[in-house]
């Protein structure tokens, strides 16, 4: 599983990710951003590398961060090697 860390960038580190980015797009809508002040603590969270299970553990209910990760990497908040799976 990659390590996953929070940094602030634009789209490009999407770019060549194939099947990660296809994945990564369905979570574009803002209405996966979660409540105000999830994303503050994601980037919290993933400050250091960690797998993202237990990055997503720390900050709350998987089921219920995981969607709100995957759209803080699709808008470049959180960031991850797009190479190996997700």
């Amino acid at each position: 599983m990659p390590a996953w860390a929070g940094r602030t960038s634009g789209l490009s580190h999407l770019q060549g990710g194939g099947g990660n980015l296809r994945w990564l797009a369905g979570y574009r809508h803002p209405r996966n951003q979660g409540p105000p002040g999830l994303r503050a603590a994601l980037t919290e969270a993933f400050a250091v590398p960690r797998p993202l299970a237990d990055g997503a553990a720390v900050v709350g209910d998987p089921l219920q961060v995981l969607p709100a990760v995957y759209h803080a990497l699709w808008c470049g908040h959180l960031m991850v090697p797009l190479e190996e799976p997700l």
